[in-house]
């Protein structure tokens, strides 16, 4: 399955889609057991510096972690050169997850600053990328910048003539009565910083958008956990929390996004409000 995340346009911080990609990612194996992975189109918000950037800075390898500084550059370069096994994808990504190989992996951000235009420009390499992807992972998520409008154009035009590069899409949108994007069967919205307090309310954002929208809490060890680069940590000891944790809503609302996304545990408006709303 390939899952477009994207923040909105005019957003310099995408809605913090990088931090809500890295909750989704992470759960993914953790809960679901699915092989997945990070294709990653610019530079501005790297995933694998909110996951684990403070060892990545410090050059540090344990045994949990392993480290790769290939990423998007290797693998433009190993799909130009013909396809692409479970191994070159392994060698090519940084992989979270050494128990399974592909089990969890992010491909690092490119180092060139031409490479956005590089995928628009050759956008039929970036499509043989994410056809690859989808041998070997279960979950493929493409970051997307949402405004980059060219790139987001040719996505777009490439499902519209069937060529099923993506089969759905995340929107990171702030909890506003603004309606920033259209609703879609296959466009899910993930409610940043979501606070339950709020007159803005789940019912209310999904008047707005639709039934597929869900809220990613706001937390504060969650934001901490970002801002030192170490998320990866905090998904390791949060994801099987009780039901009286202070992490505990913040992991089940993540969580039920993913399960929805897979087809799993699918719940309709009024059951989601009363399971969020204890």
């Amino acid at each position: 399955m390939n899952i477009l995340i994207r923040g909105t346009a005019n957003s310099s911080t995408q809605n913090y889609a990088d931090r809500i990609l890295a909750a989704l990612f992470t759960t993914s194996l953790t809960k679901y057991g699915k092989k997945t992975l990070v294709i990653q189109t610019d530079s501005k918000h790297p995933v694998e510096d909110v996951l684990l950037g403070r060892y990545k800075k410090a050059n540090m390898i344990s045994s949990e972690f392993s480290f790769s500084t290939n990423g998007m550059d290797a693998i433009w370069k190993n799909i130009r050169s013909g396809s692409m096994s479970a191994d070159d994808w392994s060698d090519a990504c940084r992989n979270i997850s050494k128990q399974r190989q592909n089990g969890l992996d992010v491909a690092d951000v490119s180092n060139d600053p031409e490479f956005t235009n590089r995928l628009i420009n050759e956008f039929g390499t970036f499509e043989d990328i994410i056809r690859s992807a989808d041998q070997w992972y279960d979950i493929v998520y493409i970051f997307v910048n949402g405004n980059n409008k060219e790139l987001l154009e040719k996505i777009n035009a490439s499902i519209i003539e069937g060529r099923n590069l993506v089969d759905k899409e995340i929107v990171c949108v702030p909890q506003a009565p603004e309606k920033l994007e259209e609703p879609g069967a296959n466009k899910y919205f993930a409610i940043k910083n979501f606070d339950f307090g709020s007159e803005f309310t789940l019912k209310e954002m999904s008047n707005i958008y639709g039934k597929n929208v869900f809220p990613i809490p706001y937390n504060i060890r969650f934001k901490d956990a970002c801002l030192k680069q170490d998320a990866l940590h905090f998904f390791s000891v949060n994801m099987k929390n009780e039901e009286n944790d202070e992490n505990y809503k913040f992991s089940e609302c993540v969580s039920a996004m993913v399960g929805s996304l897979l087809g799993i545990e699918e719940k309709d408006d009024k059951e989601r409000n009363f399971v969020f709303r204890k």
